[in-house]
């Protein structure tokens, strides 16, 4: 079984290939002599994030730029595509410098069109993107967003990290989640987590008990709603059971914007130390640091778990939208006694 997933985790993945913005696409030669026997810049972009005329872009994403070579001066603008509100911008450079993170002090406009100006040895290069939906204001009260719940599949969530093994860690997490807001209070908010389950019928049901025992739900402390309708929420941990086994993460971390209607949240974000030491009998093996040496071999590293044993794996999962559902067994939160 470990060779199956061995090569359905890994099968597919290949050398990424470079391509240059513009009609030349050769990124091989990045400078050319002149006619004075100096060297003439011929560095140019060779990928953007978001992509040119990428659409549906969350309105708090990350944008970059990656060059064909090292870059020893560049300009970067960033405005609405009528040209109107321009917006500062930090550079964040990468060593060697042919890559910058881009970095704005405030969110982008939602449902708004966008284009990123950038000069490069004396040509300037145009990438255009438009924005989601998600940022624009709440039309709710506030108080309307309590006892609703948010479905999260985690079978559908784009793991960035650890990086080459997104299809392994799908193979143990699979699960659904479910996210439910119990009070909201200013810039205070509570949330409490759930495993879920999905029935015969496609409804969405809480895992209140398994092996005639209360399987208890996660609270978030401190939820941050200073910024609606963008939040985010950590908890000390959380447990998933995949095949009988417990998978617990520990400092969980979920964060998202929810639409302007509460039908969803978007652009969510999750993270956090899942141990991974109980694992491997899911894939026929004994040895509990089983799945640490599978993921070293592709260039992951297990880190300390919090009782310095080191077998925990983190984990960070990207381009979350959760849907509000109705939970056919009614949420609840659920507590064991110490």
């Amino acid at each position: 079984m470990t060779m199956m997933l061995l090569l359905a985790a890994f099968g597919c993945k290949k050398d990424a290939e470079d391509t240059a913005v513009g009609d030349d696409t050769s990124v091989n030669d990045t400078s050319l002599v002149d006619d004075t026997g100096e060297e003439a810049c011929q560095v140019k972009p060779s990928e953007f994030a978001p992509e040119d005329e990428a659409s549906e872009v969350y309105y708090r994403t990350e944008m970059s730029v990656a060059f064909t070579g090292a870059v020893s001066s560049a300009t970067f603008e960033l405005a609405l595509a009528d040209g109107t509100k321009p917006m500062m911008l930090e550079e964040q450079w990468g060593d060697p410098a042919d890559r910058v993170t881009l970095l704005s002090g405030t969110p982008l406009e939602p449902d708004s069109d966008y284009a990123l100006s950038v000069t490069v040895c004396g040509q300037t290069y145009v990438n255009t993107f438009s924005t989601s939906i998600y940022g624009k204001p709440l039309e709710v009260g506030p108080e309307e967003l309590v006892e609703r719940s948010y479905l999260i599949k985690l079978e559908d969530v784009k793991f960035v990290k650890p990086d080459n093994v997104a299809t392994l860690i799908k193979t143990f997490l699979d699960m659904p989640i479910l996210v439910n807001v119990q009070t909201v209070d200013g810039q205070d908010m509570t949330l409490v987590g759930a495993e879920g389950w999905i029935d015969s019928s496609g409804g969405v049901n809480q895992r209140k008990r398994r092996d005639s025992a209360d399987v208890p739900t996660w609270d978030f402390e401190g939820v941050d709603f200073s910024q609606p309708p963008y939040f985010k929420a950590d908890s000390p941990g959380i447990v998933l059971v995949y095949d009988g086994i417990d998978i617990p993460v520990y400092d969980f971390h979920l964060e998202g914007t929810f639409a302007a209607d509460a039908s969803s949240f978007g652009g969510g974000r999750l993270w956090g130390l899942a141990d991974t030491r109980d694992t491997a009998p899911l894939l026929n093996e004994s040895d509990p640091n089983h799945v640490c040496d599978l993921v070293a071999s592709f260039g992951a590293e297990c880190e300390p778990c919090p009782d310095g044993e080191v077998y925990c794996l983190f984990l960070q999962g990207e381009d979350i939208t959760a849907d509000e559902v109705e939970v056919v067994n009614t949420f609840e939160r659920i507590t064991l006694e110490e």
